[in-house]
This record gives structure tokens, C-alpha cells and sequence, in this order.
């Protein structure tokens, strides 16, 4: 079983919703290695647009939030737990921008592409 998928929690968690978004295999096997490297067994996988150290930019990034992160969240009445395929991901921000699109992993980062019907 792969670390990112539905795990039951102690926490309750916030509600989930659909997300059309397209993850390509090369990023399914990123997230896998980047979950299995987290030491929180419920952890749950985090997409964040930032921007990292040096970069003029913003770019899609992994992180993960821990189950009491995402307890404080939901007391915000923030939604951003979304099901794509069989993994739950928590998308803080910019969530919409996602939507229809597919998900590649190019030179260490994740990069935000139009969908291939085909992949």
C-alpha cells in the first residue's frame, strides 16, 4: 500500500473532495519514495505552490501535513482534502488551479501540464 492512500486516523478527519486532476506515473513513484521518507504514519500528502529558496517564481511543491496540522485546519472551516484516484491530498491554496490538469515530475519538480487523454 502506498504511504499516501486512505489510512483510518485518530483524528478526524475534514471532508474530502473530488479532484480532476491527472498524476503521472513518473509523480506517483516521487510521492511514494517522499512518503515512505516521512516518519508520521498518518501523514498525508501536501501539494503547495511556493516558492523555494533562489527561485524568481512560484512553483508546485510536495510537503505533508500531520494528522493534528490538518485537525487545526479543519477548525478553520478551510477546505483542502481532495481525492484524486486512490490518494488523499491536502492542497492548502490555489486548489482550482488544478482542476482538468494533469501532473508531471520534470527536473525535480512538480510541473502543472494540460491534460494528455492518453497518459
Amino acid at each position: 500500500m502506498m504511504a499516501a492512500e486512505i489510512q483510518p486516523s485518530l483524528y478526524s478527519m475534514p471532508d474530502i473532495a473530488p479532484l480532476d486532476l491527472q498524476l503521472h506515473p513518473e509523480v506517483r513513484q516521487v510521492v511514494s519514495s517522499f512518503m515512505s521518507r516521512v516518519r508520521v504514519p498518518e501523514a498525508t500528502l501536501c501539494f503547495i505552490k511556493g516558492r523555494a529558496s533562489g527561485d524568481s517564481h512560484e512553483s508546485w511543491m510536495l510537503g505533508a501535513y500531520f494528522p493534528e496540522d490538518l485537525a487545526e485546519i479543519e477548525t478553520l472551516g478551510k477546505p483542502i482534502l481532495y481525492s484524486v484516484d486512490d490518494l488523499v491530498i491536502a492542497i492548502p491554496r490555489q486548489a482550482e488551479e488544478l482542476a482538468g490538469k494533469a501532473i508531471r515530475w520534470a527536473n525535480g519538480r512538480l510541473v502543472v501540464t494540460g491534460r494528455n487523454p492518453d497518459a
